[in-house]
């Protein structure tokens, strides 16, 4: 192999001047006779150092006298440097790609068999079976005998609702307010009667009468603490206009009473706002705002006695529309068209009676009758939808006729867990015979990542099953 040699040689500094210092000779440097490439001889440099001890010199100074002196030449040196071809370059590098991508490649197939995944979507077959059943229910202890061996029960519920409507007339009104008062008495523990007309009075002197007579209880103590007595009653302001509008919570005393002990524990409370009190023009109750308030009022008070009835049914009970009966026994309101009010008030009174039946003990009828389909599969489930149809319930007999329309699903069932086990680490070929064994299965669609993938996951939670 080729070399190639360099000559290196330090260059020689001129030594620094050493003054007042006496020689030893026996510390020169002798000379040497050195040999160039040529075999000529080079002198030496002499190298003047100070004799340590001397007394025109410290051995510090001596010794970086002695340090400082330039360095001898070395004899010359080679270093020797290979040389490639380009073949041989060329092949090294080719092995350093080939290593590269070998070691690529295997972190990517090892990552894709770690995170493999096998996604199963399997659609199975099913059996649909429709039926409809006429059926007569008898109401329980009734005597009567049902022969389809099913019965109802009978509920009612009372109620008094009260609601609040927008007025939305407008007109010149000479309004008086009125509203209801709750009367209190802390006076005496002996019951009270009031008159019609009795007067009472706010802070500000407006006047009201009540328009009925009244018996205020007498007040009761709870460990020396006196419970007043009360009692609601309408009252009416005696000037027109809006003075009388008061809001709920003030206070009126009775006009009779002033300068007595009576005037201070026997008072009325304003329980809602006052209304009604305007002169000039303003919003008023029209006849048309009481007809569609005493219409919504029956509306609500069908929704929410049936809201109420169902909450306290047992669980599985079921009510159809056709078996509820409202009856209505009054419907009031404190106003009349004219009135100069923003809002009025409708109250409705009546019952709701309600038939219901354990819809439970229908399905098991049903099931009972209905002829099961051929599944090929051991292990089936099966789904049960049911309408009614055609029902007629009489609250005057003791019976109730219905069609029941019913639509029974029956598919196999696969043990999704159970086969995911059985699956795990086999092959993809052997995965697709495993399917196969499946009755009842119509399509059946594999995806596996990555692409080469060959076998399965050993971990179950890789391997994933949908049905369809």
């Amino acid at each position: 192999m080729a070399t190639k040699s360099f000559d290196i040689r330090p260059r020689a500094k001129t030594p620094k001047r050493v003054e007042d210092f006496s020689i030893d000779s026996s510390v020169l440097p002798r000379k040497r006779k050195r040999k160039t490439e040529e075999n000529s001889d080079v002198p030496s440099e002499t190298s003047v150092r100070p004799v340590i001890g001397s007394k025109n010199t410290t051995r510090r100074d001596a010794f970086l006298e002695y340090v400082s002196q330039s360095p001898r030449a070395d004899e010359p040196f080679s270093v020797p440097i290979k040389q490639y071809s380009k073949f041989s370059m060329m092949l090294r590098k080719t092995l350093r790609a080939i290593v590269f991508i070998g070691l690529c490649a295997g972190g990517v197939y090892g990552a894709g068999m770690l995170l493999a995944r096998v996604n199963v979507r399997m659609t199975i077959s099913q059996a649909v079976q429709e039926d409809i059943f006429s059926l007569r229910l008898s109401r329980m202890a009734s005597g009567v005998a049902s022969t389809s061996g099913l019965f109802f029960e009978d509920t009612k519920k009372e109620f008094f609702y009260t609601q609040s409507y927008p007025a939305t007339g407008k007109g010149n009104a000479l309004g008086y307010a009125k509203g209801t008062l709750l009367v209190q008495n802390s006076y005496s523990a002996q019951s009270m009667r009031f008159v019609a007309g009795t007067r009472f009075r706010d802070d500000k002197g407006s006047i009201f009468r009540t328009q009925q007579a009244i018996l205020i209880p007498g007040y009761t103590k709870q460990q020396d603490k006196i419970i007043p007595g009360t009692v609601s009653v309408e009252v009416k302001a005696d000037a027109a206009g809006g003075s009388g509008n008061l809001l709920s919570g003030t206070m009126l005393r009775v006009v009779a009473f002033e300068g007595s002990e009576k005037y201070e524990t026997i008072s009325g409370v304003v329980k809602q706002d006052f209304q009604g009190g305007a002169q000039g023009e303003t919003t008023i109750v029209s006849a048309e705002d009481i007809q569609n308030g005493k219409q919504q009022i029956v509306e609500y008070a069908f929704s929410k006695a049936k809201e109420e009835v169902l909450q306290s049914l047992p669980e599985g009970t079921r009510v159809l529309d056709r078996a509820l009966q409202l009856k209505i026994t009054k419907i009031t309101t404190k106003f009349a068209p004219g009135d100069a009010v923003s809002s009025f008030e409708v109250s409705v009174e009546g019952e709701l009676r309600i038939r219901f039946f354990d819809e439970r003990q229908i399905r098991q009828y049903i099931e009972a009758n209905m002829e099961q389909p051929v599944v090929k599969n051991d292990v089936v489930e099966s789904e049960l939808q049911i309408s009614y149809e055609n029902v007629s319930s009489s609250f005057e007999t003791s019976e109730m006729t219905m069609q029941v329309r019913a639509r029974r699903v029956v598919r196999p069932v696969l043990d999704t867990l159970a086969f995911r086990q059985r699956i795990a680490g086999k092959a993809i070929n052997d995965l697709r015979a495993e399917l196969l064994k499946f009755e009842g299965l119509e399509k059946v669609d594999i995806s596996v990542w990555p692409f080469w993938l060959s076998r399965s996951p050993t971990n179950i939670d890789n391997i994933r099953i949908i049905l369809e």
